[in-house]
């Protein structure tokens, strides 16, 4: 039985609307990990598993967004800390007692053949070499300043630009503020401070 630490909202980065091509309204359970992406930005959520439970596909199931919800609903009234979903003989269940023994809402499996190729991506970013000339750099800010921040200027589209230094040697941001700006070069600009 998969079950995911109830603080993840995954729902956040699904696309509310099913789109043409591929599966972006829904998450891609595979393994120890569930994958939501709105085509924009994707959310790896770590899920535990049970060791005897079989893989539903090579490719993976696809879990609607409206279980994974649920299951967080109800592991909150249960008092849990993690979320679970039942899927079994090509079905998603969400139970609404603590036993797992009364099942509330059933939902069928797919098989994640039209969702984006995640594990490419997620190979390449965070095992590929950069091109020559360019190295990786790591930022970490407050995301929530970072919204509010560009609320205040005003961004257009919250789209926004950062303008900050990197050490060559370590290959990460240098201890100092980050410039915030609008994308399109509006006058209106701030300074975000990294997170150490």
């Amino acid at each position: 039985m998969p079950s995911l630490d109830r603080k993840y909202r995954p729902e956040a980065v699904a696309n509310p609307r099913p789109h043409p091509r591929w599966n972006t309204d829904k998450a891609r359970l595979k393994g120890t990990s569930l994958a939501v992406t709105n085509g924009h930005a994707l959310a790896v959520i770590p899920v535990d598993r049970d060791c005897d439970e079989p893989e539903e596909s090579p490719q993976g199931i696809l879990v609607p967004i409206e279980a994974l919800k649920r299951a967080r609903i109800n592991a909150g009234k249960k008092r849990k800390q993690s979320a679970c979903l039942q899927t079994s003989s090509g079905r998603i269940t969400v139970s609404e007692d603590a036993t797992g023994a009364t099942p509330s809402l059933i939902w069928k499996a797919e098989t994640a053949v039209d969702f984006p190729d995640v594990d490419a991506l997620v190979d390449k970013t965070l095992k590929g070499k950069p091109s020559p000339n360019t190295h990786k750099v790591e930022l970490s800010i407050d995301a929530k300043l970072l919204h509010d921040l560009a609320n205040a200027i005003g961004a257009k589209d919250h789209r926004v630009t950062l303008t900050f230094d990197v050490d060559d040697a370590s290959g990460k941001a240098k201890r100092g503020p980050v410039l915030v700006s609008d994308h399109l070069g509006d006058d209106a600009f701030g300074l975000l401070m990294p997170v150490v």
